[in-house]
């Protein structure tokens, strides 16, 4: 038994001592002139020609393999502002619940 406690330690060190490869994680941020509205709507062209950051991975439960549902995110920014225009798709669309609490609603009384 502590020939595996030591095997399964020894295999921990040797995966937590291999560098991650930061070189292919680095994101190209475009700027632009356009003027960005944050209306929800995605119809300016710095998005349709803009470089899309999908593909992520997945941390929890375990952090193998890709996320089981899909993300796009771009980026883009200006003298004052940095955007960002981030896409969740939900594979259990309508299962989920809204949580609500009194101090979100905007409603006028």
């Amino acid at each position: 038994m502590k020939r595996l406690y030591i095997l399964i330690g020894l295999s921990l060190l040797q995966a937590q001592s291999e560098p991650i490869n930061r070189a292919n994680f680095q994101i190209d941020i475009a700027a632009t002139n356009e003027e960005i509205v944050i209306d929800g709507k995605l119809n300016e062209t710095v998005w349709k020609n803009n470089f899309t950051v999908k593909d992520f991975f997945r941390i929890t439960p375990i952090d193998t393999g890709l996320a089981t549902a899909k993300t796009e995110v771009q980026l883009t920014y200006n003298d004052d502002h940095l955007y960002a225009a981030i896409i969740c798709y939900d594979k259990a669309l309508g299962k989920r619940p809204v949580e609500s609490s009194p101090r979100f609603q905007f409603s006028k009384k």
